[in-house]
């Protein structure tokens, strides 16, 4: 088993975002420190472990693990958006994971769930995804992510939402101007659901 120090040079090595970092700190009752290195450096053990165990050790015993794995991947494919964890949105929710552009604007959200999802919770997803939209123009792309579960079920559920392309192209509301725009306001968003297959490997089950 690895010592602390030998987790946490590992980690080091790692480009981990602040708001990975401070999300764990706080579910770990953990201190922060400035900076990514000071905040390793300061974590409490549990805090260590579970990054480690979710990003090195691909561990699936945890929801958490797979919240930090898939938070890793967005940051690989986002590599410029500041990360926030159950990111609350007024009137609307809370979302699990969200990237902001550097105005604070929201780029990308995304969900995520190690079991298998049940529709209502993706057709939840789908409707505050409709809200969102219209108060967030910059707003790309939104993607379900899961780990090793057969989601053919909600595929074929997903085909049939309403202004949903074969694509992934979300029509989030319907259109009353040119080109995609509701009153001149972009209203298309890039939607995917994905398998975790392992920390490396990402299926896309839709489009």
């Amino acid at each position: 088993m690895k010592t602390r120090e030998e987790m946490v040079n590992e980690l080091f090595k790692i480009k981990i975002p602040a708001g990975l970092i401070k999300y764990i700190a706080k579910k770990e009752r953990s201190v922060l420190g400035a900076g990514t290195m000071n905040s390793l450096s300061k974590m409490n053990d549990q805090a260590i472990r579970s990054l480690y165990s979710a990003i090195i050790d691909d561990k699936e015993e945890r929801d958490d693990y797979l919240l930090i794995r898939t938070t890793m991947w967005l940051v690989s494919k986002f590599q410029s958006a500041k990360i926030s964890i159950d990111h609350p949105v007024p009137n609307i929710g809370d979302f699990r994971i969200v990237c902001l552009n550097e105005d604070d604007d929201i780029i990308v959200v995304v969900d995520c769930k190690m079991n298998q999802y049940e529709w209502n919770q993706i057709d939840e997803f789908i409707s505050k995804l409709r809200i969102l939209k219209e108060r967030e123009m910059k707003l790309t792309n939104a993607f379900v992510v899961s780990r090793n579960t057969d989601a053919s079920e909600i595929v074929n559920k997903l085909k049939d939402v309403q202004g949903m392309g074969s694509d992934g192209t979300f029509v989030t509301k319907e259109k009353k101007g040119l080109g995609g725009l509701v009153g001149g306001k972009p209203n298309k968003i890039n939607f995917s659901m994905l398998i975790e297959k392992s920390k490396e490997n990402h299926e896309k089950v839709f489009p």
